[in-house]
């Protein structure tokens, strides 16, 4: 009688351990790091700040595609960038406000996105991750019935890829 005894013994320790492992883990649960919120990849971050200052700097001779010289510095930055980022392509839109014929305005803002390509591949872009094109005065951002409105729609657009 006494190995009947010990085995129901056996059975109830191990209960009871069961029992108190279960409470334990209730009471005191791992402790899990929570899952850190998506950020966006460093890389996209810097190009974005790098194509804003280009963008924001970029300035023509009037009515040519002549890139102004104090323009040059955020261009050389984004060269830089695009030499020490090969994963990234260029996209260049050249536009224009609506003074002028629509096949000058049109040629001219190939002509200007042209010539940001050119001085990115002199300093050392491929030009095969660089497109060009332009749209004329046929996508205007702002009202070109005042001269701030036509200050804005004269403009190239940079787009990663």
């Amino acid at each position: 009688m006494g190995d009947k005894t010990n085995k129901g013994l056996g059975f109830t320790i191990a209960g009871i351990v069961l029992l108190l492992g279960g409470v334990a883990f209730w009471l005191f649960p791992k402790k899990t790091k929570p899952e850190p919120e998506p950020q966006p990849e460093p890389e996209v971050e810097k190009a974005d700040e790098v194509i804003a200052k280009a963008y924001n700097n970029l300035l023509f001779e009037s009515n040519k595609s002549v890139i102004k010289q104090q323009s040059l510095q955020s261009l050389d930055e984004l060269a830089k960038y695009l030499i020490d980022n090969e994963n990234f392509k260029l996209s260049l839109i050249g536009h224009t406000d609506s003074l002028g014929s629509d096949i000058f305005n049109k040629n001219l803002s190939i002509n200007r996105a042209g010539a940001v390509k050119s001085y990115l591949v002199t300093k050392g872009v491929n030009a095969s991750r660089i497109s060009s094109d332009g749209k004329g005065e046929s996508e205007p951002i702002e009202d070109n019935s005042t001269s701030e409105g036509r200050r804005k729609n004269r403009r190239v657009e940079f787009k990663i890829a």
